[in-house]
């Protein structure tokens, strides 16, 4: 204890301790304030304000609370509260380098653009509520002619809407595409109930997009558009990473 660690007021007090909170000696201002009067050690039981600016510091402590305060402080704050606060750090880092990850890429915004001008060929900005259903058949066909030519189907591209079962068929169905090879197409075709699940699933999908709409319902917007696909792939990659460590875990179990 001196004059830049003490108790004296709360200033001083709340800069004493926030010092002992990075470990900075804190030991040194525990057996200070734990010192009783004996052999070695000369001290006023009850020392006044006075007698401490004209002697300095010289009152007796209390070993027993001292030590208890001094180390349930360190206990709570240092081990605790500190290492909370690298946790919630390092959880923020991780989010950032989760979206960092999944920053859209040039081909895929290039892709994004292309079919949005089918339906928006005077660069508006903006498209008629439904024809947000036709884009993403449009950008769900892109992707399956892409995963047609790789090898592994489940690899991404674009927004991945090739990944549900339900985008896939919805645009295999409305483009006519592989109905020779695929038996659930076929049961599509021939059945109006299907069909009429099959667009409110979509419609569904959509809704799930919370994209926000203009000029009374009508029309979606361009940036919108995109962060709702955006989104929608952050939420798919990490309900995926979700169940991948989950059966991690089980197979440890």
């Amino acid at each position: 204890m001196n004059r830049h660690a003490n108790f004296r007021d709360f200033p001083n007090a709340m800069l004493t301790l926030f010092r002992m909170s990075t470990g900075e000696a804190w030991n040194d201002i525990m057996f200070d304030c734990a010192r009783e009067r004996s052999i070695i050690f000369d001290c006023v039981s009850e020392q006044s304000f006075e007698e401490m600016e004209r002697d300095g510091i010289n009152g007796c402590g209390q070993k027993g609370p001292a030590i208890f305060y001094f180390l349930s402080f360190m206990l709570i704050v240092s081990f605790i509260f500190l290492n909370l606060f690298i946790a919630i750090i390092l959880e923020g880092f991780s989010k950032s380098q989760q979206e960092e990850d999944i920053r859209i890429k040039e081909e895929t915004l290039e892709e994004f653009t292309n079919v949005w001008m089918m339906f928006d060929p005077k660069a508006t900005g903006f498209i008629e509520i439904d024809d947000l259903v036709k884009i993403v058949i449009e950008l769900t066909e892109l992707e399956l002619k892409k995963a047609g030519k790789d090898v592994d189907a489940k690899n991404d591209f674009l927004f991945n809407f090739h990944h549900s079962r339900l985008l896939t068929l919805y645009c295999k169905w409305k483009k006519g595409i592989g109905m020779e090879d695929d038996k659930d197409l076929k049961t599509i075709q021939r059945n109006w109930r299907l069909q009429y699940q099959l667009k409110r699933h979509i419609n569904v999908f959509v809704g799930k997009l919370h994209i926000p709409t203009y000029n009374k319902i009508t029309h979606y917007n361009f940036h919108d558009v995109l962060t709702g696909f955006i989104k929608y792939v952050f939420e798919s990659q990490h309900e995926k990473s979700y169940h991948q460590r989950e059966k991690r875990i089980a197979l440890f179990n």
